[in-house]
């Protein structure tokens, strides 16, 4: 395939932004696409730019630009935006082969599609981004499997897991998403006294200066293994939270790293909302009865990282157990 354009969710938010790379990396990889182009909202040139199998993108436009920047003779337009009526004219007009994406409101407009299918905003947002591509190209893994994929294609090289646990107290969309520094503190206390060993990574952005300040002024003191990781590109990022043992986290941009990476994630909640959260046999969403997320209560979230941890464990060496006899039986 030469050419591909893709148009994202209209979501300024990084965490919706994480969950549209899956898509484009089947794009760039399954259809072995030379060229993609990406229709993107404004202000996120400095997301797009660091996704390296994107050859051009595009902030919001008028109708009549989209027609211009989008490829005569185009191989596929693969749509994330289920109310976007114009798609039918922009695939007329540009002559291009192939429409693919979720389903429009009109059904005259759907007819224009070679594959169509609802946006189903009750299961996890990254993976029904991915759902009508998954169909189309009828691909033989669990769908999950592709998010991992692209993800580790992100980073493009091995990752060592290290005794490390991820803490993300961030939340770009408000106060009410937040668990809260203190909160996060003394789950780190607690994880400590548990096991001396790990180490911890605080991944912030700018507006969590004040909480990194806050836990280093407080455990400075302590002997306490604690790395600020402030406002790392998307590709270390990825890296980081994939090395890590689990990821426990408010509802925020990089949570969404950790879940399409399937990695081990528990994630603190103000109400339940499936579109957000992916579940899986590592993965855990914590919510208040009242939507105070401060109500969670850290021995909950602590006793609940044990479990998990646990797990994560058992699993690791069920899989050294495996790769073990895998070798002897083929030495």
């Amino acid at each position: 395939m030469k050419s591909a354009v893709v148009f994202t969710r209209d979501r300024p938010f990084f965490g919706s932004n994480i969950t549209c790379i899956p898509p484009i990396y089947m794009i760039h990889k399954y259809l072995e696409c030379k060229e993609i182009s990406v229709f993107i909202t404004t202000g996120l040139d400095y997301f797009y730019k660091q996704i390296p199998w994107i050859s051009q993108h595009h902030e919001k436009q008028s109708l009549l630009n989209q027609i211009r920047n989008t490829p005569k003779n185009n191989d596929l337009i693969y749509s994330m935006r289920p109310g976007m009526d114009t798609l039918p004219i922009i695939k007329i007009t540009t002559k291009t082969k192939a429409l693919v994406g979720f389903s429009l409101r009109s059904f005259l407009s759907n007819y224009f599609f070679n594959y169509h299918e609802p946006c189903d905003t009750s299961t996890y947002r990254g993976l029904a981004q991915i759902m009508p591509l998954h169909h189309y190209l009828n691909l033989p893994e669990n769908p999950t499997y592709y998010l991992r994929e692209a993800m580790l294609a992100l980073i493009g090289k091995k990752v060592e897991k290290e005794q490390r646990i991820n803490i993300i107290p961030g939340a770009g969309g408000g106060e009410h998403k937040k668990w809260g520094v203190e909160n996060y503190l003394n789950l780190i206390l607690k994880i400590s006294n548990l096991n001396k060993n790990i180490g911890f990574n605080l991944i912030i952005g700018n507006q969590e200066k004040k909480e990194a300040d806050y836990i280093q002024q407080k455990t400075n003191h302590l002997n306490i293994d604690i790395k600020i990781c402030e406002n790392l590109p998307l590709k270390e990022l990825t890296a980081l939270i994939e090395s890590g043992l689990l990821t426990v986290s408010n509802d925020c941009g990089p949570s969404h790293i950790a879940q399409c990476l399937t990695a081990p994630f528990i994630g603190i909640y103000f109400e339940e909302n499936k579109e957000w959260f992916l579940k899986h046999e590592h993965s855990l969403a914590l919510y208040p009865n009242n939507k105070d997320i401060r109500a969670v209560s850290v021995d909950l979230v602590f006793e609940k990282t044990k479990e998990l941890l646990g797990k994560v464990k058992t699993a690791q060496e069920q899989d050294n157990v495996s790769c073990e006899t895998t070798a002897f039986c083929h030495a």
